[in-house]
């Protein structure tokens, strides 16, 4: 595949990206009457949980933009002069995103599950930001003090859910124990055997490009024809492969938006799959 070649795969694979930003900009979070959400937040708002339930959703929604900032960022590092970042520190974040967007977006659970899922998030989301602070190890089994968790689980009692400790009594999760990311991708999409192979390229890549790029950049100007070169030695089915199915992750987690939100989901999805399949290799 030379650059031209490239170029239209990029192309297609933009205007893909486009019409799912639009397709995603136009859909309206007040869902239509009838639709699983609708019947969700009228049966909570009698008891006045709704807000609690309406943030679910909203993490749905965040989960799926991040999914199609993902493949924004995916492009970037496929397009000339290509950025030093391998493709897959893209893609796989778009594979997570979605996935948990369809976990939280699941039209075959009931509104208390959905509760349950996004307080789990909740409390993962709390646990991750003090292990990067180096407030606890990596372990649940290290949350000795509470006291960062106190407002979730305080909103969580009086919403009914499970609140998990072990048997020293500390915290092990909020709501329902959330599936590991490989199993949570394995669980909601087609491509999840993508997943594995795409963590061991992520952590090989950067010291790969390093060691390639110390014997030639220095020969180039800013080292970027280097890097087109380098790009284009990656071979073409891999490109369309990480592309593919990068897309059709995104479209899938933009799908139970819709059916989430009682939209029409044919005549959006039709159309952005017959973009992806232009998403090919030349001919």
């Amino acid at each position: 595949m030379d650059l031209e070649q490239l170029n239209t795969l990029l192309d297609h694979s933009r205007t893909f990206y486009d019409q799912v930003r639009d397709t995603s900009s136009s859909i309206q979070h007040s869902p239509v009457t009838g639709s699983v959400a609708a019947v969700e937040l009228e049966s909570l708002a009698a008891q006045g949980n709704h807000v609690a339930l309406t943030t679910a959703y909203s993490q749905a929604y965040l989960y799926k933009e991040a999914a199609l900032c993902g493949f924004d960022g995916l492009l970037r590092t496929l397009t000339p002069p290509a950025l030093p970042i391998s493709p897959w520190y893209c893609a796989r974040p778009i594979l997570e995103a979605s996935a948990h967007c369809c976990w939280l977006a699941d039209t075959d659970i009931t509104k208390e599950e959905r509760l349950a899922r996004s307080y789990s998030i909740r409390f993962e989301s709390v646990f991750q930001i003090g292990l990067s602070e180096g407030l606890w190890g990596r372990s649940q089994s290290d949350l000795v003090d509470d006291r960062p968790f106190q407002g979730i689980i305080d909103s969580a009692n009086s919403l009914g859910l499970t609140i998990k400790r072990n048997n020293g009594g500390h915290l092990q999760w909020i709501g329902v124990q959330k599936p590991k990311f490989s199993e949570l991708v394995k669980m909601r999409l087609p491509n999840a055997s993508q997943y594995g192979k795409m963590s061991l390229i992520v952590h090989a890549h950067p010291l790969a490009l390093i060691r390639r790029l110390a014997s030639t950049v220095s020969t180039v100007q800013h080292g970027r024809q280097d890097l087109i070169e380098g790009l284009l030695e990656i071979p073409d089915e891999d490109i369309v492969h990480i592309l593919r199915f990068s897309a059709d992750a995104l479209l899938i987690a933009v799908k139970q938006i819709l059916i989430l939100n009682g939209f029409h989901v044919a005549p959006v999805t039709d159309h952005l799959d017959s973009l992806i399949n232009k998403i090919a290799l030349p001919g």
